[in-house]
C-alpha cells in the first residue's frame, strides 16, 4: 500500500475545498483542482508501507491511498472495514462513483443499514 502521508489533514483535500473545487468545476468544466492532480499520480508517488502477510494498516479514510499493479502471478486479496459513525446518512451525489455505491440498499438521506453495513458488537446504534 503506498499513502500520501498526511493527506487527510491537508486543507486543499478536505471537505470544504471539496465542496469549493465542485462548485468552480459547475461554473467552468475545465478547472482543475490539486485533488485531481493528486487522484492523476501512479500509487508509487505515495509512501510505501510494507506489509507482511497477516498484517494489517489502519488509515484514515480521508488519507489518499492506493496500490500499485500486481505483477505477480498470485491473486492479491484484500479485507477492507470501513468503521463510521451511527448517524451516518447516505448521500450518493457526493461520490456518485464509490466502490460501495452498488452495495447500497437505502435511499438518500437514510442511514446506512442493512446486511452490508453490519453494527460492530457492543456499539449501540442511536438511529
Amino acid at each position: 500500500m503506498h499513502v500520501i502521508p498526511r493527506s487527510h489533514t491537508d486543507q486543499r483535500f478536505g471537505l470544504a475545498a471539496w465542496q469549493r473545487d465542485r462548485e468552480r468545476k459547475a461554473a467552468d468544466p475545465g478547472y482543475r483542482s490539486a485533488r485531481d492532480d493528486v487522484q492523476e499520480l501512479d500509487a508509487s508517488a505515495g509512501t510505501a508501507v510494507e506489509l507482511s502477510a497477516g498484517e494489517c494498516m489502519f488509515h484514515h479514510c480521508l488519507n489518499f491511498h492506493a496500490t500499485p499493479e500486481n505483477r505477480t502471478d498470485r491473486q492479491r486479496r484484500a479485507f477492507i472495514v470501513i468503521y463510521m459513525a451511527d448517524d451516518v446518512r447516505v448521500q450518493r451525489d457526493r461520490s456518485p462513483t464509490h466502490p460501495l455505491g452498488p452495495l447500497l440498499s437505502v435511499p438518500d438521506g437514510q442511514p446506512l443499514l442493512g446486511n452490508n453495513f453490519p453494527l460492530v458488537a457492543g456499539a449501540p446504534r442511536t438511529a
